[in-house]
């Protein structure tokens, strides 16, 4: 609770110097080349799957994302996708088993833009996020394949204050804090041999993600003119 009310202060302390920062700024020209549209891909990521650690797909921080930028302000476009299916044997049940997982995210928002120097720029905004999670597992061989299916979908807002720096006029890093909620829908069912099992009925369930997120995850973005 201590962290969620020291970063909805720092919002609002940014909120209010924004006029301040941009009225003190606006006669110098940023390094920045602001064009019609930038590619944002989360480098941290990438950096993760290369060294053997996975990649990751979280609502925070989500691998690509798209800005409509103006001089002072942009629409962004948020997407995260990941698959996966796997076969193995189940030695205890004595059963093949398939799984697939199937996961997507998106935001939409919009953002002010702050210039504090040249190269540097503070941003601050707000996402709406939507997110779509599916899981299913077969089991073959006992008699009666068996799939349990497993299906979440969520959707939420996103607060959030970032800083990035331009490396050339159309290349620039980024990274950011946000503060994520989501109200997530899930249901559970199982069908055997494509019916209804009567020993274990469909079941759903509620629940609401909350959590702050400091700023992790690195982006490397491109201007397009």
């Amino acid at each position: 609770m201590k962290s969620l009310v020291n970063f909805l202060i720092y919002l609002i302390l940014i909120g209010i110097s924004a006029d301040s920062v941009a009225q003190s700024t606006r006669d110098s020209e940023s390094y920045r080349e602001v064009g019609k549209l930038d590619v944002g891909i989360n480098v941290t990521s990438i950096i993760s799957s290369f060294s053997g650690n996975g990649s990751f797909l979280e609502p925070s921080d989500l691998p690509l994302f798209l800005r409509i930028s103006q001089p002072n302000s942009a629409i962004r476009i948020g997407l995260g996708i990941e698959s996966a299916r796997n076969e193995f044997f189940d030695v205890i049940s004595l059963t093949d088993r398939q799984s697939t997982e199937f996961n997507i995210y998106n935001k939409l928002g919009i953002e002010k833009t702050l210039q504090v120097q040249q190269r540097w720029e503070v941003y601050l905004g707000i996402d709406l996020i939507g997110r779509f999670l599916y899981s299913k597992v077969t089991s073959i061989g006992s008699g009666v394949d068996v799939d349990l299916t497993k299906q979440t979908i969520g959707f939420g807002l996103s607060p959030f204050t970032g800083v990035r720096y331009a490396l050339k006029p159309r290349l620039y890093l980024s990274t950011e804090a946000n503060l994520t909620y989501l109200y997530n829908v899930t249901s559970n069912k199982q069908r055997s041999g494509g019916q209804i099992s009567p020993f274990t009925p469909d079941r759903s369930s509620e629940a609401q993600d909350f959590f702050l997120h400091p700023p992790l995850s690195l982006y490397l973005n491109y201007t397009i003119n």
